[in-house]
């Protein structure tokens, strides 16, 4: 390969780095999830306030037209994502919180640095997502192309044949080689004696790195210096919820179940990423709790499966607020104790021991029935104890057995057998 070639590479790569260095402080996302769904119900095309002037309209209907020759529902938002955001800059956990306030189903799409795609409800075999981000990420050697023609490469992407498509992804993938070949090429032409063209890029590479990475650190540490966090006092769910939910019908119950995660959702958003590792993880289990809980609300659920969403979201709401007092150095609030027989059942509820030497915890009602030797008055899953089924509800006792529900259940783990 040429010194010149070498060169075009190396310095096609610096502006690439020159447009990274850009992108370091970005404008910030200034509309909502809340916000973004209620566009996305006009229009399967969104664009963050903070990016308009820098997206033609001519651009923006580019995409349009590839989203309605899309094989199924594709919902596409153009936002600027950050390591400090709400979202931990996290594309996917963006999507997952989008898609969890519009409710539709369909292949959710948004990129920064990166193209990033979150699938519900859609048969992904053709087109081949994988493919197709490939192509819309890379099927270019301009570095400096504007992100929303990726977006728009990608989308277009979805209606090629799949023998087309694949195409498409071995030239990408063949013109990537030849660039980290390029790219690796003058460490052996130096060798040669040959370092007269393209051999300064290379420390020049180097210092813009570490530029880089420090624009990225400084943004992320005035991110967290400024978000504002979430009130201390805010309630968690309210006893007469599961009262309430103890009586009411299915429809009803759901119904209880979509306020209370919009609630969720709203809090969620307005609180910022924390810095003590401890509290992240707590966010991020309120996290995975609130989608876990939103993946069941969409797959047509029966009571158990319903009241197995409640507790998702107690679960996740109690993750939010124990990460939200860790953060502030306040004490956690106390563990949460639902009536392992039934979470509906109101009061509060103490461990005791049961069959199998378990302890589990139990309503005042149900502690009494097994006092006098009756059966607790237990939620029926198709007729039988809930915990008598092979559901996954019964598997981890409602995640009393097996703290891991929320993650089991966004594994695809299903509630129920077959």
């Amino acid at each position: 390969m040429s010194r010149r070639t070498r060169t075009r590479s190396l310095a096609g790569l610096l502006c690439a780095l020159v447009a990274l260095l850009v992108a370091a402080t970005p404008a910030v996302a200034t509309m909502s999830p809340k916000e973004i769904a209620a566009k996305l119900r006009r229009s399967p095309l969104v664009v963050d306030r903070s990016l308009e002037d820098a997206v033609p309209k001519a651009q923006r209907d580019a995409v349009l037209i590839a989203i309605r020759k899309a094989p199924y529902l594709v919902w596409v938002v153009f936002v600027p994502l950050t390591p400090g955001d709400r979202y931990g800059g996290d594309g996917a956990r963006f999507l997952d919180v989008i898609r969890g306030r519009l409710g539709r189903d369909g292949l959710y799409v948004t990129i920064d640095q990166v193209l990033t795609t979150r699938d519900f409800g859609i048969d992904d075999a053709h087109p081949d997502l994988f493919y197709a981000t490939q192509v819309g990420q890379f099927g270019t050697d301009d570095y400096q192309e504007p992100k929303i023609e990726k977006l728009r490469r990608f989308v277009e992407a979805l209606s090629l044949p799949a023998a087309e498509l694949t195409t498409r992804f071995e030239e990408t993938q063949a013109r990537m080689r030849a660039t980290r070949e390029a790219v690796d090429g003058p460490a052996s032409s130096t060798a040669d004696g040959d370092d007269g063209d393209g051999g300064w890029l290379v420390p020049v590479l180097i210092g813009l790195g570490v530029l880089l990475a420090g624009l990225v650190a400084f943004r992320l540490l005035r991110h967290r210096r400024s978000a504002r966090p979430a009130p201390p006092d805010e309630p968690l769910i309210p006893a007469r919820v599961f009262e309430h939910a103890s009586t009411a019908q299915a429809g009803e119950l759901r119904d209880q179940i979509e306020a209370r995660l919009l609630e969720f959702a709203e809090r969620i958003d307005r609180t910022p990423t924390p810095e003590r590792p401890d509290a992240q993880e707590h966010q991020q289990h309120a996290l995975d709790a609130y989608a876990a809980a939103r993946r069941v609300l969409k797959e047509r659920p029966e009571m158990v499966d319903l009241v197995g969403a409640l507790v998702l979201v107690e679960d996740g709401t109690r993750a939010l607020a124990t990460a939200e007092a860790l953060e502030a150095g306040r004490a956690a609030p106390g563990s949460s104790r639902l009536c392992f027989f039934d979470p509906r059942h109101p009061g509060a509820s103490k461990l005791v021991d049961w069959e199998r030497d378990l302890r589990v915890p139990a309503c005042q009602a149900c502690r009494n029935d097994l006092r006098a030797g009756r059966p607790p008055d237990a939620l029926r899953d198709d007729g039988r104890v809930w915990f008598e089924t092979d559901s996954l509800w019964a598997r981890t006792g409602f995640g009393v057995f097996e703290p891991d529900l929320a993650e089991r259940l966004l594994r695809g783990e299903q509630t129920r057998p077959g």
